[in-house]
């Protein structure tokens, strides 16, 4: 799962409610979820769910598209 928003750089912006948003990952059955790495760090984990932080569009794509899951 992927959460955020991005600015027309291409930067993450900080995400609210980031374990929120965990949670909702959680309950519905994603393995992983990717927000802004400013966001990450104050993220509670909820169940299996890891959580990636990622400053850019293009470092948050990279880490989607690698490994398959």
């Amino acid at each position: 799962a992927l959460a955020g928003e991005t600015g027309l750089g291409g930067e993450l912006r900080p995400l609210r409610r980031s374990s929120e948003r965990v949670r909702e990952a959680a309950r519905h059955g994603f393995r992983k979820i990717i927000i802004p790495r400013s966001s990450a760090r104050s993220a509670q984990r909820s169940g299996d769910v890891e959580v990636l932080g990622a400053a850019s569009l293009s470092e948050a794509l990279e880490m989607a598209l690698e490994g398959g899951s």
